[in-house]
């Protein structure tokens, strides 16, 4: 969607947090998993210096107009076995979206 919001191939679109890790990764803790336990902090969060920031190098660099977040429910996770720590990840493979973020705390998690 990025590509083809830059590409002016389409107008609007409702993204997940992509645009963050593309245009300004530095200021994305949003992203990070388990940083933040509520909407009301990630609110916070992006209305601060940091938040803003973040805002701004996605428009000055990608050309994205900021609206708002989406408050989605949380990721869930599904085994054939319990898992209630970090350890019981042991040897699992995981499919997750291909942000950098997200690859490496996981496979910081998850050893082999």
């Amino acid at each position: 969607m990025l590509e083809l919001l830059n590409l002016g191939q389409t107008q609007l679109s409702l993204t997940g947090g992509n645009w963050r890790q593309q245009y300004a990764p530095e200021y994305d803790a949003i992203t990070v998993p388990f940083v933040f336990t509520t909407w009301d902090e990630v609110d916070a969060y992006m209305e601060s210096p940091s938040g803003q920031a973040l805002v701004e190098k996605a428009e000055s660099q990608g050309g994205l107009k900021y609206f708002g977040l989406q408050h989605r429910g949380p990721r869930h996770m599904t085994a054939n076995k319990e898992i209630h720590t970090p350890a019981d990840l042991d040897g699992f493979r995981l499919r997750l979206p291909s942000l950098p973020v997200w690859l490496e705390v996981w496979r910081r998690l998850v050893r082999r």
